[in-house]
């Protein structure tokens, strides 16, 4: 006959292990809704993201209204975007220049213009974000700090922006990974 003591810590055990895995089942069941609300709200910021675009495209601002009518700065990646830059900034030979100044790598840059490799949208972030970084120094050198702030506004917006799709990416990977493993 078994011991009464060694059945009560068995029942004890496993009472134990079942309590654990309820727990760990509503931990992941939380991570797993965070990481949906994560992802959703990333979604959200790219259709509204895009929906603005299509509406900038579509009604540029006119001169008498400050803009240009030329292409909106929130186009979708693009080599002709990537290259505007470069060459508003550094001339003819802009490619290892910007590269080493956007943390782009310069053969990629050279395979975007190939057409061999679509522009990223990391890469063109990092070009757009260090060129709003150099038109604030250059407008607060200038002595148009107003202007300047703006600027650096507008860059800070998009730093949060990038941060925010980054988080969500990020929950959403940590989601898929715990469900393989679970």
């Amino acid at each position: 006959m078994a011991d009464p003591e060694q059945i009560h810590i068995e029942e004890f055990i496993a009472t134990s292990v079942a309590r654990e895995r309820r727990a760990d089942e509503k931990v992941a069941s939380r991570e797993r809704r965070s990481a949906a609300d994560a992802a959703l709200r990333a979604r959200r910021a790219e259709v509204e993201e895009r929906a603005a675009m299509k509406r900038m495209s579509e009604n540029p601002a006119p001169a008498s209204e400050g803009g240009n009518g030329g292409p909106s700065l929130d186009a979708p990646p693009s080599f002709d975007a990537l290259e505007r830059i470069g060459l508003a900034v550094f001339g003819t030979h802009w490619e290892g220049k910007l590269a080493a100044q956007a943390a782009i790598d310069e053969r990629a840059i050279r395979r975007y213009r190939a057409g061999e490799l679509a522009t990223t949208p990391e890469a063109m972030a990092r070009a757009r974000l260090w060129a709003l970084e150099t038109a604030a120094r250059l407008l607060a050198a200038a002595g148009e700090e107003d202007i300047a702030n703006e600027v650096r506004a507008r860059e800070q917006a998009m730093r949060l922006r990038n941060a925010e799709r980054a988080r969500a990416i990020h929950a959403a990977n940590v989601a898929k990974a715990s469900a393989k493993q679970g």
